[in-house]
């Protein structure tokens, strides 16, 4: 059993699936010019899909997956162990500060979960951290410094944020076409959907989302068009490139706009106080021990003849590490 966190993509890709095939009956999936495609063909190609497994290498999606949610739930029962198990109020309360200051609509509609799907998350992330948490104290000089400390940053202080459509192409002809059909007076999102040549800015008529104006990591040349544009505007094509080597061609469009704020102390007060009880625990606590020591006592089948095998992966995790003795 491993307690670092799998990559997201894994977790998405398994939810995704499991709520896409739970509709489609034991029939037909997917259907290609008359070839068919079954769920179960569907589902196994998934489950073998090889992904990042969060610790450098790569394994298949089924395996990590399944490995996570056993996982999620050992913690949740030490956490009801310990006495410990979050409260509505502290899942809601943590649901409510995405709402007021992150993108929550946003996550669960790239994630593709439900507001009761993204709750089971997080209660499991909270039945971990108060179990790790459970005797660490912080005291309210230590939350009030960190707060001045980091006025200015992310989290604390959020970016001016514009909210993006684009159309992307993987040539300068294709872009130039675009670009002169939306002269002509086109539509952009028909555009988009008719012409990109990106999943993401093809679909829903060429809506991408949010993006922080000079936030690391995010392309200056895309910003920098994106904090000009009016809204409702768009802009002449620009390249994006990699190493050097033009990768995409890109038409943006402005959709909305969020001016830079900084979130009051009341407000980032239990975030804050989360971030450093948390680091002040995992200095002190045996977290993979924690888990060994429930699941040396937890009795975990596995029904499915597929993983079978991994029942004695949990058997060998259940044995304490062995180290080679000093000569």
């Amino acid at each position: 059993m491993q307690c670092k966190r799998l990559a997201v993509a894994a977790i998405t890709a398994v939810l995704l699936a499991a709520i896409f095939v739970s509709g489609c009956g034991r029939g037909n999936f997917v259907t290609i010019n008359g070839d068919k495609v079954t769920k179960d063909e569907f589902y196994t190609r998934l489950e073998r899909t090889m992904i990042p497994d969060g610790r450098g290498g790569v394994g298949q999606a089924g395996p990590l997956v399944l490995d996570k949610i056993i996982t999620e739930k050992i913690w949740e029962q030490i956490a009801k162990d310990k006495r410990v198990y979050p409260s509505e109020q502290q899942v809601n309360r943590k649901i409510e500060f995405q709402k007021k200051h992150g993108n929550l609509a946003a996550t669960l509609s790239q994630q593709g979960l439900t507001l009761d799907e993204y709750k089971k998350l997080v209660r499991a992330q909270l039945a971990m951290f108060n179990v790790i948490t459970k005797d660490t104290r912080v005291p309210e000089s230590e939350i009030r410094e960190a707060y001045d400390r980091n006025k200015g940053k992310p989290p604390i202080t959020q970016l001016e944020q514009t909210k993006i459509g684009a159309i992307i192409c993987y040539s300068e002809p294709k872009i130039r076409k675009a670009y002169d059909r939306l002269k002509q007076g086109m539509d952009f999102g028909t555009v988009a959907s008719t012409m990109s040549e990106d999943d993401a800015s093809r679909q829903n008529k060429g809506e991408i989302g949010w993006v922080w104006i000079g936030r690391p990591g995010v392309p200056s040349v895309l910003t920098e068009t994106a904090s000009k544009l009016k809204i409702n505007d768009y802009g002449e094509p620009f390249s994006l490139k990699e190493n050097g080597k033009v990768v995409q061609w890109v038409i943006l469009r402005a959709l909305d706009r969020r001016p830079k704020v900084t979130v009051s102390f009341e407000d980032m007060r239990e975030e804050i106080r989360e971030a450093l009880a948390m680091a002040k625990a995992q200095r002190q606590a045996n977290i993979p021990g924690m888990l060994q020591e429930k699941l040396k006592t937890s009795r975990i089948e596995i029904h499915s003849p597929k993983y079978k095998g991994y029942e004695k992966a949990i058997e060998r995790a259940k044995k304490p590490a062995t180290r080679p003795s000093a000569k």
